[in-house]
């Protein structure tokens, strides 16, 4: 999350395709709690949650997040910066209570979910994931003309490979 494009990390251009759509992000952290929020003091309606569980799994971290909002959400990983902010505003205009984005028959991120499934949600254990919450409703597939939706950096050559893609969110 803290590789650097531009002095902003990764993780900055993941929130900037949300801005634009959303009330509000929450960043969910875990063992870089200060150096995250430090890029994101200032930034307006974002706010840092730190999972202080974060080693038990990164469902801990959904369920951190999830008890932080009221409404309806779209959660996705911070290390997925090039979906673009259109996609968002597609899920967030489609219909169900659980809603993720495909593209070329390929399921990506990010996933919505309405809030009347909050509480579900925060009743599950720890150790569950958000893809078997995912599978037990039905849900919309969205499809979005966006490769982003399936593009993570997981390892310094993605890293490489966002920093000379087109069309990433770099506002400078």
């Amino acid at each position: 999350m803290l590789f650097l494009h531009n002095n902003k990390p990764l993780l900055w251009y993941t929130v900037l395709a949300y801005k634009e759509h959303v009330n509000r992000v929450v960043i969910v952290t875990g063992a870089y709690h200060e150096s995250i929020k430090s890029f994101f003091d200032d930034a307006v309606n974002t706010i840092i949650v730190h999972n202080p569980d974060y080693e038990k799994g990164m469902f801990t971290s959904v369920k951190t997040g999830m008890a932080r909002t009221t409404g309806s959400v779209v959660i996705t990983p911070g290390d997925i910066p090039l979906i673009k902010p259109s996609t968002i505003e597609t899920i967030l205009n489609a219909t169900g209570k659980v809603r993720l984005p495909v593209y070329q028959n390929r399921k990506g991120h990010p996933l919505y979910l309405d809030a009347s499934l909050r509480e579900a949600l925060l009743e599950k254990p720890d150790t569950y994931n958000l893809k078997a919450f995912r599978n037990e409703y039905h849900y919309q597939q969205v499809e979005v003309q966006d490769s982003g939706v399936l593009f993570d950096v997981d390892t310094q050559e993605a890293f490489l490979v966002f920093k000379t893609r087109k069309g990433h969110n770099d506002e400078d």
